[in-house]
């Protein structure tokens, strides 16, 4: 009996714990500042974006 109440302090002490004091401290989050969220993709590097995947296949001989 002893070692289950002793479990249930230790369970609740550990809860506690556990528990955010970001509010206690003045923390604001992102979305309570309303920030907008970051792209999701980078931008492209350097000046030519496009790459041509072209090929002239007229001499291409199918069998």
């Amino acid at each position: 009996m002893e070692n289950k109440q002793y479990m249930k302090e230790k369970i609740h002490s550990n809860r506690e714990f556990m528990k955010s004091t970001f509010a206690e401290e003045g923390y604001e989050t992102d979305q309570q500042k309303q920030l907008s969220q970051p792209p999701l993709t980078k931008a492209a590097i350097g000046n030519d974006t496009s790459i041509c995947y072209c090929k002239h296949h007229a001499n291409l001989i199918l069998a």
